[in-house]
């Protein structure tokens, strides 16, 4: 998300907006649901077994046909949390799981409102989908909600490759282990703007696509000056964070005690 400035510069970052819990074979009727494996809940009878790290392949053609053969019409209901990730509306929803509804139309996803994830935590009550910003990865894993999904990923043959690896990569820093504990669906990315008055005032030709950090702020340094009584602040990068986010990493040690930003 972008902030406006009035200012000569503001530079925001990406940020990742990911499902957290991922719900799959929703519309699968057989013994494995019957068995009690709620999505989005760890499996701890499972969760021990060593998980492929093998890239994801194509799956044969004899695969394929038994995994269309654990699916039914059975109708199911999905519940989906959006933690701060702006999915807020029956039109967001429809803007997101509208293809997979067509395709499957006894899937339907319930929007949960008026509660927070962590009352229906403490109720006991695990939505199957979590929708969250990756920067909201670390308060939501230590409460043991997500799940590695390699295997299902290998199971489904689910293409990562269509992702950016880079995305990839960030997830898997989540954990110890590199698993998959999420699966990005959007990327939001931050913007550069400026004041063209501001340029055109001093004679400054403007920020150009691809610009490095180092570059925009040498930029900055040429409109930022006191002129008429007026200080002109070149570039505004926002809060520390906004930086940090880019790498996924915090600010302070896990104790709370001492800052890793100078």
């Amino acid at each position: 998300m972008s902030h406006q400035t009035n200012m000569g510069i503001k530079k925001g970052l990406l940020f990742l907006m990911m499902f957290v819990l991922a719900l799959f074979a929703a519309a699968c009727g057989n013994a494995e649901d019957e068995q009690g494996l709620e999505a989005g809940l760890p499996d701890n009878s499972s969760s021990k077994q060593e998980q492929p790290s093998e890239t994801v392949g194509a799956s044969t053609s004899e695969e394929k046909p038994k995994i269309q053969a654990r699916f039914s019409n059975e109708p199911v209901t999905v519940t989906l949390y959006s933690h701060y990730a702006a999915i807020n509306t029956e039109n967001d929803v429809q803007a997101l799981f509208g293809p997979v509804m067509e395709k499957y139309p006894n899937i339907s996803i319930e929007l949960i409102k008026g509660r927070t994830l962590y009352d229906m935590l403490s109720a006991g009550e695990i939505p199957d989908l979590v929708a969250t910003q990756h920067y909201h990865m670390a308060t939501l894993l230590p409460l043991e909600v997500g799940i590695d999904m390699t295997s299902f990923v290998k199971e489904y043959d689910i293409d990562l490759d269509r992702f950016h690896p880079q995305v990839i990569d960030a997830i898997r820093t989540y954990s110890e282990t590199g698993e998959l504990l999420s699966i990005p669906y959007t990327l939001n990315y931050g913007v550069l703007l400026y004041n063209k008055d501001i340029f055109d005032r001093f004679g400054v030709e403007y920020p150009a696509d691809g610009m490095t950090w180092q570059e925009t702020i040498e930029l900055a340094k040429r409109v930022t000056r006191l002129d008429e009584g007026v200080q002109y602040i070149g570039l505004n990068p926002g809060s520390e964070r906004n930086v940090v986010r880019g790498y996924s990493g915090p600010t302070v040690s896990e104790g709370g005690q001492e800052a890793l930003l100078t």
